[in-house]
């Protein structure tokens, strides 16, 4: 059997109701893999493309006292039910990343009543709001930055940097100004 070159993203969410089930889009590159309402275990296997992947996913409609419902119970501060969506697992070819979530920017879309999401995510989708990766030059390369960059270390001499490992963003910037100079020669 001949293996393809396409990557795959591996997506297992789970949703957990209180009141109703939660709400989740996913959408890569504007086309939408789930819209609605996830009850229970979502696996998906997406194609990635080559080249620009743009991972959209977004938890909304849960309900923070708007008309006197609320989409999480407690007990003496603990919580026991809680319309969310949790991250079971997310993976590229199966190299999962679920354990980098955590560092990753979540954009809240705050409703009437929520309170500010905690600025440390935990990876799970606990307040309305969307996380975007923007899964490029290509998702393995994607991938190694994601597990291996270090931030630059300014005190490290230039030949002994090992800080300066895997900022392909770097490259990349190189190559654009070398393409714009062969473009401008006759």
């Amino acid at each position: 059997m001949l293996k393809s070159n396409m990557n795959t993203l591996q997506l297992h969410l789970r949703g957990h109701r209180c009141n109703l089930w939660p709400m989740f889009d996913i959408t890569l590159n504007d086309r939408c893999y789930h819209k609605g309402e996830i009850s229970g275990d979502l696996k998906l296997d997406i194609p990635l493309e080559k080249g620009r992947n743009l991972l959209g996913m977004e938890h909304y409609g849960k309900r923070f006292g708007e008309g006197r419902i609320w989409d999480t119970k407690s007990r003496d501060g603990v919580i026991f039910e809680d319309r969310r969506v949790e991250v079971l697992s997310i993976a590229i070819d199966g190299i999962g990343f679920r354990d980098k979530l955590h560092g990753m920017i979540y954009k809240q879309k705050a409703v009437l009543g929520e309170p500010v999401a905690p600025s440390q995510w935990d990876g799970n989708f606990n307040f309305n709001g969307s996380l975007s990766l923007d899964i490029s030059p290509t998702p393995l390369n994607w991938l190694i930055n994601l597990r291996l960059k270090q931030a630059r270390n300014p005190g490290i001499s230039y030949f002994s940097d090992h800080t300066k490992l895997f900022h392909y963003e770097d490259d990349l910037a190189l190559i654009d100004e070398l393409e714009k100079m062969l473009e401008q020669m006759p």
